[in-house]
């Protein structure tokens, strides 16, 4: 929506002549918008696991994760085949209050079903205190266990917090101000 504004933001003053190609790395910074009109969204990472469990006749399993959050709402990742240490790299928008928490499953996915591997809860007001490289988590039982469940491994997990507008609120319609700076243009033509 930024790179929308700013488009139009910069058209009159701007004209294309022929086909152009090349790189240009622009940075777009926002200004003066009213608050109501701003979100937080977090970037949720789900990056790797290390020594999971081993369900299979292989000594090994083929892991995935499933995230719930606000109660009732889920995102799974893809399945990784054959391992106890998965390499995941998936990345989920999620739109919730910073004062919620993450509940983090861990499964092994079977023929028919899957076994469970692991548990875990985030807290986001922790998300501040992430690394750039993601924090590990370790996993345990599920909480409303009825039976000892045996657990192993981490998964390690990146967040990150960012502000993003909404254009549905009338009181941005002439309100703020988009400031476009080229940082660096290579092989224009």
């Amino acid at each position: 929506k930024a790179l929308k504004s700013a488009a139009k933001a910069t058209k009159a003053g701007v004209k294309a002549v022929g086909k152009t190609t090349g790189k240009v790395v622009v940075s777009i910074v926002a200004s003066n918008i009213p608050s109501q009109c701003l979100t937080k969204k977090l970037i949720l990472t789900i990056k790797s696991g290390h020594n999971l469990m081993a369900k299979d006749d292989n000594g090994k399993s083929d892991p995935y994760c499933m995230i719930n959050y606000l109660g009732s709402h889920w995102k799974t990742t893809k399945v990784i085949n054959e391992t106890l240490d998965p390499v995941w790299n998936q990345t989920f928008d999620l739109e919730l209050p910073p004062d919620e928490s993450l509940e983090l499953f861990c499964w092994d996915k079977d023929m028919i079903g899957s076994s469970f591997l692991g548990y875990t809860k985030i807290d986001l007001a922790d998300a501040n205190n992430f690394s750039q490289d993601g924090k590990e988590f370790t996993l345990g039982p599920r909480p409303d266990s009825k039976k000892d469940e045996v657990t192993s491994g981490t998964i390690k997990i990146g967040l990150e917090w960012i502000t993003v507008g909404h254009a549905r609120s009338k009181e941005l319609k002439n309100a703020g101000a988009v400031q476009v700076t080229v940082r660096a243009a290579k092989s224009l033509s």
